[in-house]
Parts: C-alpha cells; structure tokens; sequence
C-alpha cells in the first residue's frame, strides 16, 4: 500500500482486501482502519471504489456494534450502487441493511431490506437464505420452504440451499423443535464469536 510506484487503484484494492483479512480474523480495529484508508483512497478514483468502500464500513459498523453507523454508511452506498446500476451492488447492500436492522430488532425493515436485495439480484441466493432464515426463526417452515423453491429447481442447487431445506425438514419432521432451530438460526446470523461457538456446540449435544 505504501509503494510509490503502485497505481493508485491498486492500493485502493489493496487496502479494501486488508480490511476484509482482518475482519475474517477478528482484528475489527484493524479492519475499520483499512476500510477507513480505502474509503480516503477512493476519493482519488470513481464511484464504483467508494461504494464498495461505504459498504465495508457498513459491513464493519455491524460487527462492531454501531448500528448507527452502519445504517448511514450502507445508505450512501447503496445511493451510489443505484446511480451506478449495479444491482450486484444494491443487493449486497441492501442485504447488509436487512442484517443490521434484524440485529436491532426491527424485523419488518429487515425483512423489507431482504426483498429488496432478492429483487436487485434474484439470481443470487444470500437473500433468499436470509428471509427462509427468518421464516423458520417464526417458526414458519412452509414460508422457509416456499422461498427456498425456486433455487431447489435448478439442476445444481446451492450446497447451502440444500442445508437450509435440511433444517426445514428437521423441523417439519419434528425431529427438532421449533425453538431449537430458531436460536440455531439466530446464532448463525450473528457476528462470529467464542461465545456463540459455546452455545453452538451445546446446541449439538
């Protein structure tokens, strides 16, 4: 990031993939401080960098805890992801809104966020996995069923489509309770942490 000699997008890249290192390793400070180098990088370059940009600050704003934030940074992305017509960047954002609002307990918006990120970019499966989540922490396996649908159709489905239907058969089957598998989806849509591995693991026995 430092050579003189680099061009400037390539920094920009280079910090965007630091900040995403470190958030896959814990190290939040350091990722926010990259991201942070990114967003003053982009500046330099178009709209395309400082949407991605805004996005990971968004992204990072959720795993920190400051929803606030977040909402504001995946706000002016998504503005600059709509002016582009980059739908593959709409959903990615809108669906980073739909897991900042559920984690403040505002279901409809987040559940609002999620339709919006499927409409940008039905081909993708990230949103439909988030609404069948949603739909079988409600304890509503037909709604998860029915979302999940279209991608259990194609020739290859998504391995992790087929994990989600799994769940849901666990639960119409009545092998696993209801509560079981909402605290398991819960769990799943949270940031990674040690605590939230214990009360995986715990799950499983």
């Amino acid at each position: 990031t430092g050579a003189v000699y680099s061009q400037e997008s390539l920094q920009w890249v280079a910090w965007f993939w630091i900040s995403k290192a470190a958030a896959d390793t814990g190290n939040l400070s350091r990722a926010a401080e990259a991201a942070g180098e990114a967003l003053t990088m982009s500046d330099k370059l178009d709209d395309q960098a400082r949407s991605i940009s805004l996005r990971c600050l968004g992204e990072l704003g959720l795993l920190t805890g400051d929803l606030s934030q977040a909402r504001d940074y995946l706000d002016q992305a998504g503005e600059l992801f709509i002016r582009l017509g980059d739908d593959l960047g709409v959903a990615t954002t809108q669906l980073a809104r739909a897991r900042v609002e559920d984690a403040a307990g505002r279901t409809h918006e987040a559940m609002d966020a999620a339709l919006r990120a499927r409409e940008a970019a039905p081909d993708w499966d990230e949103p439909v996995l988030f609404l069948a989540r949603q739909a079988l922490i409600t304890g509503n396996p037909g709604r998860a069923a029915a979302v999940l649908y279209p991608f259990l159709q194609l020739d290859s489905p998504p391995a992790e489509v087929r994990r989600e239907m799994a769940l849901v058969e666990l639960l119409q089957r009545g092998e696993v309770t209801a509560d079981v598998i909402a605290r398991f989806c819960r769990l799943r849509e949270l940031p990674p942490s040690e605590e939230a591995v214990t009360k995986l693991e715990e799950m499983v026995h």
